[in-house]
């Protein structure tokens, strides 16, 4: 009995996340921006205005990709983890779900992780790269496993 309401209830949560990252993306509108609309009505008279303003998504951080996971929806908890940087770095490194901070490699240009696994509900994977300059970039992806 506590199994099925524990499974009912992921589902439930995998369910909603997907919804809301459905939401978002087909709230998107050309380069690279999503629209909002907000709706106002003044008391005072019987008119509404209804406004439209494009806001940039945010954008790849400069400097390195975060290749995988992507922002969507996964069947299955067994994920690659890879990023790549666009020169040798000092380090390249991952945190899941506000963890702490695994420095994968050193003096590389990309790392691929294949023993991940991800247990049902949302994610987020923040990417860490050092560069040579000790420069600090940092790269944040929400992912949803069901």
């Amino acid at each position: 009995m506590k199994k099925d309401r524990r499974r009912m209830f992921f589902s439930f949560v995998a369910v909603a996340a997907a919804v809301v990252i459905y939401i978002f993306y087909s709230m998107q509108g050309p380069a690279g921006t999503y629209a909002t609309t907000t709706t106002s009505r003044t008391t005072i008279a019987t008119t509404t205005s209804t406004s439209t303003t494009s806001v940039p998504l945010p954008q790849e951080p400069e400097g390195f990709t975060i290749i995988s996971p992507k922002n969507m929806v996964y069947s299955d908890g067994r994920i690659i983890v890879s990023i790549r940087a666009s020169e040798v770095s000092r380090w390249i490194g991952e945190a899941v779900d506000s963890g702490a901070l695994v420095k994968e490699c050193y003096d590389c240009v990309s790392f691929e992780r294949y023993d991940m696994y991800f247990p049902a509900g949302i994610h987020i994977l923040t990417a860490y790269v050092e560069d040579k300059d000790g420069n600090l970039r940092t790269g944040r992806v929400v992912f949803t496993v069901l």
